[in-house]
C-alpha cells in the first residue's frame, strides 16, 4: 500500500502589519487545502514582540497540528520572488503524512570538559540514521550564542552523512536581538533544528559560486589560519606571481573576492567544481609572505585560490541544479527550502530574485520558501559546515 501523498504550499506578504500578514498568508495556504503538520516563518523587519506573539497564536489555531520553526531576518524567499528590502513575511507549509517531524532548540554550555549542546531529545540522540536519503536536519541559529561549526563537526562525528541544512539568522545586529521560533515559543539564543524523517526522498544543493585560478597547491608550512607555505615556496610570492598572469578583470576580482578552495580529498588526479571547501582569504602579508585564511588549515592540504562574480555565481548554481535533478531522475521536485546569503540577491547579482528564480527555472514552478542568512549550512562530500556567500537548496521529491 502506497504512501500518503506529500503536500505543499508557500506564500508571503509585505504588509507592514504583522497580523495583517500573517492573515494573507495562512489565506494562501488554505486555499490550496493543506492540513500542514510543518510550519516554517521567516519575517523581516517585524521587530514587535507582541505582535509576534500575537502572529503565533494565530498560526497555531489555523494549524494546529503543525510543528512550528523559523526565525527573523535580513530578507526573505518566497516562490520566484526574493523580498530583500522592507517588511515582509514567507511562510511554506508542509503536509507530509508519513514523515516523522520533530522540532528542538539547544543552547551551548561551556563545561570542563569542553563544548556541550543541551536540549536533544532522545530519540534523536539515540535513532540509527539508516536511510540517510530521507532524512534531514534543518538548523536555524543565533550567530552571536550559538557556534554552529562547533555543533557541525560534532554531528559529522556522531551521525555521519546526515545532511544538515539551514542559516544562522541575519536580522540580529547584537546578542538577544535573534528571534527563533521553536513550536510555541519564541527564543533570542541558540539554535532552533527541525529534524525529518520519512519516505520521502531529499535532494541537497550547496553552490559556493566560485571558480578556481591557478593551479592546486599542496600547503607545505601552516600554522592555525595562516599559511606560510605553498608547494615549497613562500605563500605571498604564489599568489604574486598567479596575480600577474591574469587578464585585469580577474585582477580586479582578486582584489575585491579571493578566496581559497581546500580540498576534501586527496585522493583525486584533479579537481574541479564541487570538489574544495570554499573559505575567505582575510588577509595576505607581502612582509611576511604570509596569507591569512577564515579557517584553520593544516600541512599536506592541497588548495586552490578561487574567485566570486556574479556570472560564476549565476552559472555555479544553476549546473548545481541541474545535476541534482538527473541524478535523482525521475523523481520530480515537489517544493523547496532556499538559504541563500545576505551577500547575495542585489548585492551580487545585476537583477533582482536571481537564487529564486534559478530554483523555479531548473526545479519547476513549485513552492519555495526561505531567507537571507549570515552563514549557510550545509554538506561538502558528506561533511556538514558553515558557509558564506553561498546558496544552499533542499528539494522534496
Amino acid at each position: 500500500m502506497s504512501s500518503p501523498q506529500n503536500r505543499y504550499a508557500a506564500a508571503s506578504s509585505t504588509h507592514s502589519d504583522l497580523d495583517s500578514a500573517v492573515d494573507e498568508c495562512i489565506e494562501a495556504i488554505c486555499i490550496k487545502g493543506l492540513n500542514p503538520n510543518l510550519v516554517l516563518l521567516f519575517w523581516a523587519d517585524h521587530t514587535d514582540d507582541v505582535k509576534i506573539d500575537n502572529a503565533l497564536r494565530t498560526v497555531r489555531r489555523s494549524f494546529p497540528n503543525a510543528k512550528l520553526a523559523g526565525c527573523n531576518c535580513a530578507a526573505t524567499l518566497a516562490n520566484h520572488l526574493e523580498l530583500e528590502s522592507g517588511q515582509a513575511l514567507t511562510m511554506w507549509c508542509a503536509e507530509m503524512p508519513s514523515a516523522q517531524i520533530e522540532v528542538f532548540h539547544l543552547h551551548y554550555q561551556r563545561t570542563s570538559e569542553g563544548a556541550a549542546f543541551a536540549g536533544f531529545p532522545s530519540r534523536f540522540e539515540l535513532q540509527e540514521r539508516k536511510a540517510l536519503d530521507t532524512s534531514l536536519l534543518l538548523a536555524i541559529g543565533d550567530p552571536y550564542t550559538f557556534p554552529m561549526d562547533l555543533f557541525l563537526n560534532r554531528t559529522n562525528e556522531d551521525h555521519p552523512g546526515l545532511r544538515v541544512m539551514g542559516g544562522m539568522g541575519s536580522a540580529a545586529s547584537r546578542p538577544g536581538d535573534s528571534r527563533l521560533l521553536c513550536d510555541d515559543q519564541c527564543v533570542n539564543h541558540g539554535a532552533v533544528f527541525v529534524f525529518i524523517e520519512g519516505p520521502t526522498t531529499i535532494a541537497t544543493v550547496v553552490s559556493q559560486g566560485c571558480r578556481p585560478i591557478g593551479e592546486p597547491l599542496v600547503i607545505t608550512r601552516a600554522d592555525r589560519n595562516m599559511i606560510e607555505e605553498l608547494g615549497g615556496k613562500p605563500a605571498y610570492d604564489r599568489l604574486a606571481n598567479l596575480y600577474n598572469t591574469l587578464p585585469t578583470q580577474e585582477q580586479r576580482l582578486v582584489q575585491q573576492a579571493l578566496h581559497l578552495g581546500v580540498a576534501m580529498s586527496e585522493f583525486r588526479e584533479s579537481f574541479g567544481y564541487g570538489d574544495f571547501l570554499i573559505r575567505n582569504v582575510v588577509a595576505t602579508d607581502g612582509e611576511a609572505k604570509t596569507i591569512q585564511v577564515g579557517d584553520f588549515v593544516k600541512i599536506g592540504q592541497t588548495v586552490q585560490f578561487h574567485i566570486r562574480d556574479h556570472e560564476s555565481a549565476s552559472s555555479d548554481l544553476k549546473q548545481r541544479l541541474k545535476t541534482s535533478r538527473q541524478e535523482h531522475a525521475p523523481l520530480e521536485p515537489s517544493a523547496a527550502l532556499v538559504f541563500t546569503c545576505n551577500g547575495r540577491g542585489v548585492n551580487l547579482f545585476p537583477e533582482e530574485n536571481h537564487d529564486a528564480q534559478m530554483v523555479q527555472e531548473i526545479l519547476g514552478e513549485i513552492p519555495a520558501g526561505g531567507f537571507f542568512a549570515a552563514g549557510e549550512i550545509g554538506p561538502i562530500v558528506e561533511q556538514n559546515f558553515v558557509h558564506g556567500f553561498t546558496c544552499c537548496v533542499v528539494w522534496f521529491c
